[in-house]
């Protein structure tokens, strides 16, 4: 009953807004397929209108920016809202500075179409984006962003550096000093706590009936599969940002201040005096993480009929 009555709880704090969701999603491929778990449960938020998703935007990192996006545009056509959301391409790298995202965002951005950015995959399109918006604007925003490593090692060749951060660490670093209303940073440390097993996904499509969500984890097979057999599952990175994102209001945080290292170690996190500061959540169990998660996907109707 207690546990029940605190879920009620949370559940009347979980967050509403309009949201553009930049993320580098793939499926079907062996590849970190959590970014594409990530849009369903918005998708299925945004359905029951407790969000409204105002974008889609693609970039490189799991994959080429051809995939993401073509993988985006797949999950938002089998939902059928792929005329109701825009999904755009955006970087090809971090190199690529003129893209359809960046220039996007920055309109939505200026336009006041966005109150919160969640981001969860390298930061290159935001980073291009905010360039040509007001401060004042960006201090009406939250952004939520998936990335970093603090106390834990890194995923990448350089061991303190995770790898969203690593893969544009100037965009990185540009986003962090913008300022933003809030910047809530989920850590390599909060989300490699968290994992998920291939039976979990497979009863998860067993139970749910809808078609899009079905098409999804059928796609997360593979990876799902062999991380389960090597380390007995894979970390939702981008799922739990997402889930964290919803419930923000609801959870403790503790507080940074940090910068990005571009040169020596590009991507490492430094604590620095005058770096940005920054709210980390403090999730001690995922018990509630993967309750909440199974019974929203198991119970969601997000292909329109």
């Amino acid at each position: 009953m207690f546990v029940f009555f605190c879920e009620l709880l949370a559940s009347l704090m979980t967050m509403s807004g309009k949201v553009l969701f930049d993320c580098d999603p793939t499926l079907y491929r062996f590849r970190d397929i959590d970014d594409s778990l990530a849009l369903l449960y918005l998708l299925s938020r945004h359905r029951r209108g407790e969000i409204e998703l105002v974008g889609v935007t693609t970039v490189f990192g799991n994959d080429s920016v051809e995939n993401t996006y073509r993988t985006a545009r797949s999950i938002l056509a089998r939902a059928r809202l792929i005329r109701k959301i825009p999904v755009i391409k955006g970087a090809s790298s971090r190199h690529d500075i003129h893209n359809d995202s960046s220039r996007f965002i920055m309109q939505a951005l200026n336009s006041g179409k966005i109150e919160y950015v969640l981001a969860t995959g390298p930061l290159t399109n935001i980073a291009l984006a905010i360039k040509d918006v007001d401060e004042d604007i960006l201090s009406k925003v939250t952004i939520i962003i998936m990335g970093g490593a603090l106390d834990t090692l890194g995923n990448t060749p350089v061991l303190k550096a995770e790898f969203n951060f690593y893969k544009d660490p100037i965009a990185a670093d540009i986003v962090l000093k913008a300022s933003w209303r809030k910047i809530i940073l989920v850590p390599l440390d909060v989300t490699k706590r968290a994992k998920i097993p291939f039976f979990w996904i497979r009863k998860l499509e067993e139970k749910c009936r809808d078609e899009t969500i079905r098409y999804v984890l059928r796609g997360t097979f593979r990876w799902a599969l062999i991380n389960t057999l090597a380390f007995g599952g894979f970390n939702p990175h981008d799922l739990l940002t997402a889930w964290i994102f919803i419930n923000m209001e609801s959870l403790r945080y503790f507080e940074e201040q940090i910068m990005v290292d571009t040169y020596r170690i590009p991507g490492m996190i430094l604590r620095k005096d005058r770096g940005s500061r920054v709210l980390v959540p403090i999730i001690d169990k995922f018990d509630r993480f993967y309750r909440e998660v199974i019974r929203e996907l198991s119970r969601a109707s997000i292909t329109q009929l």
